[in-house]
């Protein structure tokens, strides 16, 4: 799947939840939804593509990651603190090369009234950065490392989420690409996330 396509998946999601908000003249009737949940645990999995010079060598892999937050009910901006792993295989190999991370972004909801029945998706967009290892292995947890490096990384990217009580469940993308020895690896996961909040 290419960049390109996740951009439109997404531009396309955020307009079909753009599209369910009421009209104007219904927003007078129902309340707008700034805020967030206040304390948040976030656990997402999913597949991982690479992009750029990653694309060349490395095969379609996967992602999982793992967070913690807080989101005031008061206002649309709320802060995570994230770790991220992926790994994808190489081409014509058995190695594979993975990336573990950790750092803080930024979520901003999209603010947008709640519909009478009380069902609506929430969009929002995340960036942020952080610091990371990326290691190229044989294909074996015991294996040695065939080469080891530490770097700083950025993200950026959205999705939606769905409230319910408790939970929320969600669908998100990231740009994600992170930097060491001099060159750099990009790769866009794609999450489908069970956001626990309180």
């Amino acid at each position: 799947m290419r960049l390109t396509d996740l951009t439109r998946l997404a531009a396309g999601a955020l307009l079909a939840a753009a599209l369910a908000t009421p009209a104007h003249g219904q927003m007078a009737d129902t309340p707008i939804i700034n805020g967030g949940e206040g304390a948040t645990f976030v656990l997402g999995a999913g597949p991982a593509f690479p992009v750029g010079d990653l694309r060349d060598f490395g095969k379609n892999g996967f992602a999982g990651l793992l967070a913690v937050g807080f989101a005031p009910a008061i206002l649309p901006v709320g802060l995570r603190v994230e770790g991220m792993y992926q790994e994808f295989g190489i081409k014509g190999g058995d190695a594979n090369i993975s990336t573990l991370g950790a750092g803080a972004n930024v979520v901003l909801r999209v603010p947008q009234s709640a519909p009478g029945s009380g069902f609506f998706v929430r969009p929002f967009i995340t960036g942020g950065v952080g610091y990371a290892r990326t290691r190229i292995g044989l294909g074996s947890a015991t294996a040695p490392d065939v080469g080891r490096g530490n770097g700083v990384t950025w993200n950026v990217g959205g999705g939606i989420a769905l409230p319910i009580p408790i939970i929320n469940v969600g669908i998100e993308a990231r740009y994600v690409e992170v930097r060491a020895d001099g060159g750099s690896l990009g790769s866009v996961p794609v999450f489908l996330t069970l956001n626990f909040h309180r």
